[in-house]
C-alpha cells in the first residue's frame, strides 16, 4: 500500500535514518504531543494494509505473531519510544485492525444486497482476493441474525453514553488535569466524557443528562466517603 495523503505527510519530511521521538504520558501510558498523533496514524495505516495484516484471518487471536512483529518493527523504524509504550502499541494495532474489518463490513458489504453486487464492488482499500473470501465468510455466517439481535438488546440496556467521540478518556483526563491544575477526580472525568455541549449562545454551557447527573453525584459522594479517615472504601 503506497504511502501518501495528508494524514501521512509527516513521513515525507523525515531525513534518512531520522526517527520521531514520542513523548509518553507516564500516568496513562499513552503517547502525547504531535508525534503521539503521528504514531497513531501510522499504526492505523499499517493495520489497514491487508498485505501486512490480512483481513481474512478470522480472529485477531489467530493472527500469526510474526506478522504482528513485522508491523511493530516498521513502527520502530520510524518512531523512537520507550519500552513502557510496547503494550499500548500492540493493543492499538489490535484495535485498529478490528475497526478496519468492522468498517469494511459495514460500509462495503452491507451496502449491497446480493453476493454478485458485493463481489462486483470491492472496496478500494481491501485486496480483491481477500474481499472474495470475506464475502463468502460473511454470507455463511449463520449466527449473524442472533448476534445482531443480542447487540441491539444490549445497546437498549445502556443508560450512559460517552460524548467524546474517538478521543480516549485518558486524553480527556490529561486535558482536564491541565485545566484544573491538579489530577482530576473520577466523577469529574466521568462528567467531562458524558456531557455534551448545549446549542445556546454560551459556548461553555453543557447539557447534562439527568441520569448522568445523578450518577455523578453518587460517585462524588463515594469519593468523599473514601477520603474520610478510617474509611474502608477503596477506589
Amino acid at each position: 500500500m503506497p504511502l501518501g495523503g495528508a494524514a501521512m505527510r509527516f513521513l515525507h519530511d523525515l531525513l534518512p535514518n531520522q526517527k520521531l521521538a514520542v513523548e509518553v504520558d507516564m500516568e496513562h501510558l499513552c503517547p502525547m504531543g504531535d508525534n503521539g498523533t503521528y504514531i497513531t496514524k501510522y499504526i492505523t495505516h499499517l493495520a489497514n494494509d491487508g498485505h501486512k495484516l490480512p483481513l481474512t484471518i478470522h480472529d485477531w487471536k489467530r493472527m500469526p505473531s510474526q506478522l504482528i512483529e513485522n508491523v511493530v518493527l516498521e513502527i520502530k523504524q520510524i518512531f523512537d519510544y520507550p519500552e513502557v509504550l510496547d503494550d499500548w502499541i500492540y493493543t492499538k494495532i489490535n484495535v485498529r485492525w478490528k475497526y478496519h474489518k468492522h468498517h469494511v463490513k459495514k460500509a462495503a458489504y452491507k451496502k449491497w444486497n446480493t453476493v454478485e453486487e458485493r463481489l462486483a464492488n470491492p472496496p478500494h482499500n481491501v485486496i480483491e482476493s481477500q474481499w472474495r473470501v470475506l464475502v463468502e465468510v460473511w454470507n455463511t455466517d449463520l449466527k449473524k441474525q442472533a448476534i445482531c439481535q443480542i447487540n441491539k438488546e444490549n445497546r437498549e440496556k445502556q443508560k450512559f453514553h460517552h460524548t467524546t467521540g474517538s478521543k480516549p478518556h485518558a486524553k480527556c483526563a490529561v486535558e482536564l488535569g491541565k485545566k484544573l491544575g491538579r489530577r482530576p477526580k473520577r466523577h469529574e472525568v466521568v462528567g467531562v466524557t458524558h456531557t455534551k455541549k448545549k446549542k445556546t449562545e454560551d459556548p461553555d454551557e453543557v447539557l447534562m443528562d439527568p441520569e448522568v447527573d445523578a450518577e455523578l453525584k453518587e460517585i462524588e459522594e463515594v469519593e468523599i466517603q473514601a477520603s474520610q479517615p478510617g474509611s474502608d472504601i477503596v477506589l
